[in-house]
């Protein structure tokens, strides 16, 4: 739980809750020993095999992107506002992090997932010292979109929302 709650920045309690309801609805297991609770993948879930694609498909994205994106920009952070594969949104907004002297490489890049995944993309590029400054007076667009809970991608800035 302790390694959930540091790889997450989450509260103890706000882990405990979540662990405890996938418990209840038997998508993880847990055991004592030493005083110490662990938790486990449970294998034999109805739809375990479901959710393992669901997740590696959404991890190969996000090498995906990361990858194609670091060829022309260093970059810091990489959010969306949807996942690119959820049928029902047409247009996904991403905000984008990093140094890069070529702009319009970014753009025939996102056109090329603009044409995989069938979507209009949205994007912005900040630099790591704009973006430090524009959160630090809580811009209304990125204190909008951050609240909205994106996909985290990438995050080498750690900002908390």
């Amino acid at each position: 739980m302790r390694e959930l709650t540091r790889l997450t920045s989450e509260q103890i309690n706000s882990v405990r809750r979540e662990l405890d309801n996938l418990e209840s609805i038997e998508v993880v297991t847990s055991y004592s020993e030493d005083n110490k609770k662990y938790y486990a993948i449970n294998k034999d879930f109805i739809i375990f095999e479901e959710l393992t694609n669901i997740f590696s498909k959404l991890a190969d994205d996000k090498y995906e992107l990361i990858q194609g994106f670091n060829q022309h920009i260093d970059l810091h952070l990489l959010a969306l506002s949807h996942t690119l594969h959820q049928k029902d949104i047409e247009r996904v907004t991403f905000v984008i992090v990093g140094n890069t002297d070529n702009k319009k490489l970014i753009g025939n890049y996102i056109q090329q997932l603009e044409i995989k995944y069938d979507k209009t993309i949205d994007y912005v590029i900040f630099t790591p010292q704009e973006f430090h400054m524009r959160n630090s007076y809580h811009d209304k667009f990125l204190t909008d979109f951050f609240r909205q809970q994106p996909v985290m991608v990438l995050d080498k800035c750690k900002y908390s929302w």
